[in-house]
């Protein structure tokens, strides 16, 4: 599953909410439903504007999830393959698949349908 900077996913909240508990994922009410954040990196890559980024926000069903790369300046994207056989050449590419990983298990066994921007529209009016 290709995995973008912006998804917006239909998912089965219990299961969610379980694999969320699982990696230290704390979501909490805000104004838009249930919101969730994380950030990937060391005190050199928060300070140099390099660090990854992880927001989820569930409301009902449906969740989206926002990754990004540099501060929030790039979107990051992954295929599932990625995660295996990559090569760790400097402490970003190990937060980079920390952020993999934790995407992953957030989504395992969750994930009901996958939702274009077009279709969510539909739902919410």
């Amino acid at each position: 599953m290709r995995i973008k900077s912006n998804n917006i996913f239909g998912v089965n909240i219990e299961r969610l909410l379980k694999n969320a508990e699982n990696i230290g994922l704390k979501f909490e009410e805000c104004n838009q439903g249930l919101r969730a954040t994380r950030g990937y990196g060391d005190r050199e890559s928060y300070r140099f504007g390099s660090n990854n980024d992880l927001r989820a926000i569930l409301k009902d069903d449906i969740l989206k999830l926002h990754l990004t790369s540099y501060s929030g300046i790039c979107g990051f994207e992954f295929e599932e393959d990625d995660l295996f056989g990559k090569k760790i050449e400097c402490y970003g590419d190990v937060y980079d698949c920390m952020l993999m990983m934790d995407v992953l298990k957030l989504l395992d066994g969750c994930v009901d349908t996958r939702l274009d921007d077009y279709e969510l529209i539909e739902v919410e009016e």
